[in-house]
């Protein structure tokens, strides 16, 4: 089945993979190799780490970014996980894990 250029099968993933952007965005390839020909996830859950994805980016490009790992958490049950020094990022954050000398020190949040 030919599904174009870009196509991964997730409307989400081959609409942003069109943007020129730079950053610590899950590449497209990767997705790919996360999904079987059918379409459906090799795994039961996918987990996108996001090790600061805004840092070297203008704000504009930076809330693009953002809006994608939300989309992908909103529309497509992703978990994203976030490790910002950014608090304007964390408080956009569903659970937010504080962490201080290597550690864990703090949990905000409601939901698990």
């Amino acid at each position: 089945m030919d599904r174009g250029i870009y196509s991964t099968g997730n409307t989400i993933v081959d609409e942003n993979a069109k943007l020129n952007i730079s950053g610590n965005v899950i590449p497209q390839s990767w997705y790919r190799t996360m999904v079987r020909d059918s379409g459906k996830p090799h795994l039961t859950a996918i987990i996108i780490l996001a090790d600061e994805p805004t840092g070297n980016l203008d704000s504009e490009n930076g809330k693009i970014v953002l809006d994608i790992l939300k989309d992908l958490v909103r529309r497509e049950n992703y978990c994203v996980v976030i490790v910002t020094h950014d608090l304007d990022i964390a408080a956009q954050a569903d659970v937010v894990y504080v962490m201080k000398d290597g550690r864990l020190t703090e949990r905000r949040g409601e939901k698990p």
